[in-house]
This record gives C-alpha cells, sequence and structure tokens, in this order.
C-alpha cells in the first residue's frame, strides 16, 4: 500500500472515533481513557516544568500570544 494512500485511511479512519471510547460499529479504542489521561497528564507536567525552569522566555511567549491573539480576529477578514 502506498505511504499517502495508507495515511488517507489512518485519517478516514479516526474520524469514526468518538468521545465514549467506541468506533461507529461498536469495537472498543484500546486504553481509552487511561491513554488519554496520561498523556494530559504529562502534557500538563511539560508545560509546568517549562515554565518554572524558563520563567522568562515564558514571558515572551505570553506577551507573543497577547499580541497575536487580537491581531488574528482583527485580521482575519483581509483575505
Amino acid at each position: 500500500m502506498q505511504r499517502w494512500a495508507r495515511a488517507e485511511r489512518e485519517i478516514y479512519i479516526s474520524h469514526w472515533y468518538t468521545i465514549g471510547g467506541f468506533i461507529e460499529d461498536g469495537r472498543r479504542i484500546p486504553g481509552h481513557p487511561i491513554t488519554t489521561a496520561v498523556f494530559s497528564v504529562v502534557s500538563l507536567a511539560v508545560v509546568v516544568n517549562t515554565t518554572t525552569a524558563f520563567p522568562a522566555d515564558t514571558l515572551v511567549g505570553f506577551a507573543r500570544l497577547a499580541v497575536a491573539v487580537p491581531a488574528y480576529y482583527l485580521l482575519r477578514h483581509y483575505d
């Protein structure tokens, strides 16, 4: 199977996942919701660790975000 066809098929299949941990035809999603919870906890730990280790860089990032969000909403109509 070609690489692009496999990726397209995987994207199509992942579209059918639901919040309850089931695919539309009743099959279970392996590890759900445990894997989702582990991913969320690890992601939060990385954010907290980076924020405490590099507070100046974190402030620069938040400042960029504070400028970018209003700019996006102001300029999104100019396509």
